[in-house]
């Protein structure tokens, strides 16, 4: 198994064991769930696998926590229209305060 449950409260937050975030990941993580509402520990995730994995999470509302800041700048790169909610710390994402926004990069 890639990832660990926890809960706390209503909300169910997922510890990922792996250095690459893949849409496999996410998909058994949504099956195991079977709804939509759940946390993605980011604190051992280095990247993400590509731009579908990024969509995936943008389209399923899953929200990120304790990510790295070349993981953020790397989903901001890959998410072109979407950019998944990214939260500092676990009691932010409990409060629902001080969510990260999109910062949008040029290429030249």
């Amino acid at each position: 198994m890639d990832f660990v449950l926890k809960k706390c409260g209503k909300q169910i937050f997922i510890d990922v064991n792996q250095k690459i975030l893949d849409t496999n990941i996410i998909n058994s993580i949504f099956k195991k769930l079977k709804k939509r509402n759940f946390i993605i520990d980011c604190t051992n995730v280095e990247g993400f696998e590509n731009s579908k994995t990024v969509e995936l999470i943008c389209s399923l509302n899953i929200s990120i926590i304790n990510a790295a800041s070349n993981l953020i700048t790397q989903a901001s790169i890959l998410g072109q229209n979407n950019f998944p909610k990214f939260y500092i710390d676990l009691e932010d994402c409990i409060n629902n305060k001080r969510l990260l926004i999109r910062r949008r990069f040029k290429i030249v």
